[in-house]
């Protein structure tokens, strides 16, 4: 479908329900937890409260039974998902009887409706891929773009907000496309965004330059990546790592010329350690990159990568309200985002050194981590793709890593990841972890990273049937 009938079709959704939302005058925004959860709370936030509406928001882990039942009980005007809810649709009839209730999402919708549904603009409904087209807080974009008034400086500010959403959500990694592209493209124009083809490793303008190589993961550069020693060594011996101050440079305190010396001793590790994979490595070296034009240079902020990963720290300790009010323009929180980086980078450090000393359980096509209660449920898919990208797992197969459930002892919850690798050759893990729903659990997410809640009587049951699933996957 083409950009311009999308485009039509979403406002002619919009228009059809105008009148009905303009009634409903309390909202209860519920978002995802994370970085493209947290911004599309954000986008629709200031979109209500731009026209008036008296707007309450809280954003969740999942939305399963237990968390749907507890938003019913809000007496709200109207309850508006994003980032969720589109494949939830079976739970939400269920249990929100009363409410009316509206979805702005890009996960796979389930074939149920709700009696009292105002507007469900879903990527998949409206000829889109969801998974690498636009992400959540793309679609609350769109809604935002069509349902206000054109105000120019709320535009960039909301272009902004998604382009974070689309990061969070890994959907930039192979470069924008389809609606995506277009939205990057309208925020180019406003001069909100530049994109540059860059090495796509993380922390290009936080990191020292040694820290940024000695971490690097997606691709793992082949004797460098996670060797203090051999990573100063090779910086060493291609340029001066450190400023005439002595401070250790950055990537973008490098010299076009230093940039140049870097990468080409990369390409040359590749190459020279070639065990078959070198071409598909040397691939992913390169992206595209975004950085903020009215962010200051050095901070977490001008990188959009490094921004997004700011959000997700905010969301997985439970400092979601510090997030959404970071990007809707709040700074004085600054120090407690600081302490909060500073606290999530030791516990996952932690949290890797708690995988390094545990029994894993390999199975045909996965390998499987009890966490219990020893890592947080918010942090565990986090913390799993970490060791799975570090190869202290076996990078080959994809990591279920579950932990208890905090709101039900009867269930776990189960967090899944894979690689870019793994994907190519055809896995599809939010496949994988909706077959929960036949073990009397609930799931969905992505193809490359997904999570499901499951009960602890059918676990095992279930681990076999994803195994094989996986299985039929990765052969087919």
């Amino acid at each position: 479908m083409e950009r311009e009938e999308i485009l039509q079709n979403i406002k002619s959704k919009i228009n059809s329900s105008r009148e009905n939302i303009a009634q409903c005058k309390d909202i209860l925004i519920v978002g995802h937890l994370d970085a493209d959860g947290i911004s599309s709370t954000a986008i629709a936030k200031k979109t209500f409260e731009h026209n008036g509406f008296n707007v309450d928001y809280r954003v969740v882990k999942q939305l399963d039974s237990v968390i749907i039942k507890d938003i019913e009980k809000s007496k709200k005007d109207l309850t508006v998902f994003v980032d969720l809810g589109s494949g939830q649709l079976d739970n939400i009839s269920d249990y929100i009887e009363k409410n009316k209730i509206m979805v702005l999402d890009h996960h796979d919708p389930s074939q149920k409706t709700h009696p009292n549904i105002l507007l469900h603009l879903n990527a998949h409904l409206l000829g889109m891929d969801g998974s690498k087209e636009i992400s959540g807080s793309g679609m609350c974009y769109l809604f935002s773009r069509y349902f206000l008034e054109k105000d120019e400086n709320l535009s960039k500010e909301l272009q902004k907000i998604a382009i974070i959403g689309m990061m969070g959500d890994m959907q930039l990694r192979e470069g924008a496309v389809g609606m995506n592209k277009h939205i990057i493209s309208w925020a180019e124009d406003n001069e909100v965004v530049s994109v540059k083809k860059d090495i796509c490793y993380f922390g290009k303008q936080t990191r020292p330059i040694c820290k940024l190589l000695e971490y690097a993961t997606d691709p793992i550069i082949p004797t460098i990546s996670f060797s203090p020693e051999n990573t100063k060594a090779f910086v060493g011996s291609v340029i001066n790592p450190r400023d005439n101050d002595n401070f250790w440079k950055r990537w973008i305190d490098l010299s076009q010329s230093e940039v140049q010396d870097i990468t080409t001793g990369i390409i040359k590790l590749f190459l020279s350690n070639n065990n078959g994979s070198a071409k598909f490595a040397l691939d992913q070296l390169f992206c595209e990159t975004y950085q903020f034009l009215d962010e200051t240079k050095g901070t977490e902020f001008r990188d959009v990568m490094e921004f997004s990963t700011v959000l997700n720290a905010c969301g997985r300790h439970d400092r979601w309200k510090d997030g959404v009010e970071l990007i809707v323009g709040n700074r004085d929180n600054l120090p407690v985002i600081s302490t909060l980086l500073e606290n999530h980078r030791r516990y996952l450090a932690e949290s890797i050194d708690i995988i390094k000393k545990a029994k894993i359980k390999k199975m045909k096509n996965i390998q499987v981590f009890f966490a219990g209660n020893r890592i947080k449920p918010t942090i565990i898919g986090t913390v799993a793709g970490m060791a799975l990208g570090a190869r202290i797992l076996d990078y080959r197969i994809p990591v279920l890593a579950i932990s208890d459930d905090t709101d039900d002892p009867d269930y776990s919850k189960v967090s899944s990841r894979g690689n870019k690798k793994m994907v190519w050759k055809g896995l599809r893990l939010n496949t994988a972890m909706k077959l929960s729903e036949k073990f009397g659990g609930e799931g969905g997410g992505h193809d490359i990273a997904a999570g499901c809640r499951i009960p602890n009587k059918n676990k095992e049951a279930f681990l076999e049937a994803v195994d094989e699933c996986i299985g039929a996957q990765i052969k087919g």
